[in-house]
Parts: structure tokens; C-alpha cells; sequence
């Protein structure tokens, strides 16, 4: 295995954890864990684990969460990402589909994962698909873990989940909107 892969399975495993591994963080530069349980983020923490939450701060479409089933397939082509405003509109997950399938015990409880890495140039983070085939491996391991299925991952990607350079006067509204969110 490749040292970036493992960190990064790390992270996913973590994020299906209950128990002492909840609520923890595995620093990448570092491979620490790093405690998320001192009293200032306990708050922060249980406003981005809420359902209703996460519907308020989704709901503007300021911020958008991509399908983990979609970003696998271009990951299968061969592909790269494009940034939020390429996106086809079958990339982004509904709100209400979102939070509906979360509340539906019948069915798998959505796994969001933002994922986050260093652009590797100026106008794309990253062109050649480099990060894309590095993570994108890894989303059935994660989701057969927390008993769901690709289809089940509801993905942050700043490139993909935030209007992007160069934005309109409007991305531009809705950028800042999203800044204030996340």
C-alpha cells in the first residue's frame, strides 16, 4: 500500500467509529490523532452532526454535497473533477433526498465525508486526477464499513462543493454565503 492510501483509510475508518475513536481526527501531515472532545468544539461538533443543521446549511445550495456513486464513476473513465459550477446536475444530492434518506430507517444512514488535499496547480486542484485516484479506491472499503454502499456517501470537495475562479457577481455572493456555513 501507498503511504498517502493508508492515511487516508485511516481517516475514513475513523469516521464510522463509535466508542473512544469518535469524535477524533488524524492529522495527515502528522499521522497523530488529534482529541476533538475539549468543551469549545463539543457545540460546533453536534451543529454539523444534525440533521436539521446540515438541511439549514445546505438548503441555499451556497454549499453542495456530490454523490459518492457519481465521483466514483468518473474516477471508472478516467476522468477529473470539474469544478461546482460544471457540475451536471446529477452530481449533487438533493437536500430533501438527503436528509429523507437519513430519517428512512429502512435504509443505510448517509456518510458524509468532506475531503480535503493540496492543489497541485493554480487553476485546478487536481488536473491529472492524481488525489482522485488516490481516495476514490477507497469509498466501497469505507461504505461496505459503515454497512452502506457507495451510493450512500454524500462528499464535500471544495472544487466540486463551492463556486469556484472565476465566479460571477452571484458565485460571488453565494461563495461568501458558503464561507460563513462551513
Amino acid at each position: 500500500g501507498n503511504q498517502a492510501g493508508s492515511q487516508v483509510l485511516q481517516v475514513l475508518n475513523g469516521c464510522c467509529a463509535s466508542g473512544p475513536e469518535a469524535g477524533m481526527v488524524v492529522d495527515l501531515d502528522y499521522g497523530e490523532r488529534v482529541s476533538q472532545r475539549d468543551d469549545g468544539l463539543r457545540a460546533k461538533e453536534a451543529y454539523y452532526k444534525d440533521w436539521d443543521s446540515l438541511r439549514n446549511a445546505l438548503v441555499s445550495r451556497d454549499v453542495v454535497l456530490i454523490r459518492g456513486s457519481w465521483v466514483e464513476e468518473v474516477y471508472r473513465r478516467g476522468g477529473v473533477l470539474p469544478r461546482r459550477q460544471e457540475l451536471p446536475p446529477e452530481a449533487v444530492w438533493n437536500v430533501e433526498e438527503l436528509v429523507a434518506a437519513a430519517q428512512d430507517h429502512r435504509r443505510p444512514t448517509p456518510q458524509i465525508l468532506s475531503i480535503s488535499y493540496s492543489w497541485l496547480s493554480h487553476d485546478h486542484p487536481d488536473p491529472d486526477g492524481f488525489h482522485l485516484r488516490t481516495y476514490a479506491p477507497l469509498f466501497r472499503h469505507f461504505a461496505r464499513h459503515c454497512k452502506a454502499g457507495v451510493d450512500s456517501l454524500a462528499l464535500f470537495i471544495d472544487w466540486c462543493s463551492l463556486p469556484q475562479m472565476p465566479r460571477t457577481q452571484a458565485d460571488e455572493v453565494s461563495y461568501r454565503r458558503a464561507l460563513r456555513t462551513i
